[in-house]
């Protein structure tokens, strides 16, 4: 589910109170403000975030549990949502990674927001430098939207990120790149094996006396006035997001 609720006014740029989601049948709720008056793409919660936060969040996409205990990085973080979600689920250190210096502070009032600080923390980094300064290799790699431009390096930067028996989920908009084509899957392929995860009949309102069905949610989702302008401008959508399962064998 997803729902707006009063902001505690202790910023000075203009925002939007923070959106909540319910994960695992509304059990857990995750809080993320967004800036909205930043230029950076990432200051915002896109749709293939929103997509990946619902699956991991139903038991026919991953068992309770699944993530406990684990590792994870979220690359190409923004608001730090996915992250978030998946700390909120059970890991027990996730590291929070972007290039735009700006959506640090962001991060890392989410993670307060959230209550996580304790296991979650924000870092500055480029996937295109040596990955090795986040720590050791990670149990789960998450990235949504991070081939939107293409992706240049990526690929490497997720084989070595990720532990050998861990897996990567990459969710995305296509936008000109063909998945088995482009440089950067090309890349991925040969480290990784991939599983598609279809959406058909996800929902996005995980309580159980209000179930969502996907295109609903959508519509709304973007009846808020600054994402129906997204919306119209044909910047999201639900219907053509792909979601990949990237296993990294056990060597």
């Amino acid at each position: 589910m997803i729902k707006t609720t009063n902001a505690p006014n202790n910023r000075q740029r203009p925002i939007r109170p923070p959106t909540e989601i319910a994960l695992v049948s509304g059990q857990t709720i995750i809080k993320i403000s967004e800036d909205y008056k930043q230029d950076t793409l990432g200051s915002t919660i896109w749709s293939s975030a929103i997509i990946l936060c619902c699956m991991i969040s139903q038991l026919d996409y991953f068992p309770y549990g699944s993530f406990k205990g684990k590792r994870v990085l979220d690359l190409g973080s923004g608001t730090g949502v996915m992250g978030l979600a998946l700390a909120l689920l059970g890991a027990k250190e996730v590291v929070l990674a972007d290039n735009e210096s700006s959506l640090i502070q962001v991060m890392r009032e989410n993670i307060e927001l959230n209550g996580v600080s304790d296991r979650v923390r924000a870092v500055l980094f480029d996937w295109t430098l040596d990955p090795q300064v986040l720590g050791s290799p990670f149990d789960i790699v998450v990235a949504c939207d991070c081939i939107y431009y293409g992706g240049d390096g990526l690929g490497s930067c997720l084989a070595q990120c990720c532990n050998a028996g861990g897996y990567v989920l990459l969710a995305y908009e296509p936008r000109g790149q063909v998945w088995g084509e482009c440089d950067c899957s090309l890349e991925m392929m040969k480290t990784f094996q991939v599983r598609s995860l279809e959406i058909d009949g996800l929902t996005c309102n995980t309580r159980p006396d209000d179930p969502c069905p996907i295109n609903s949610f959508w519509h709304k989702w973007t009846s808020h006035p600054v994402n129906l302008r997204y919306r119209k401008e044909g910047h999201m959508t639900f219907d053509r997001i792909k979601v990949l399962k990237l296993v990294k064998d056990i060597d």
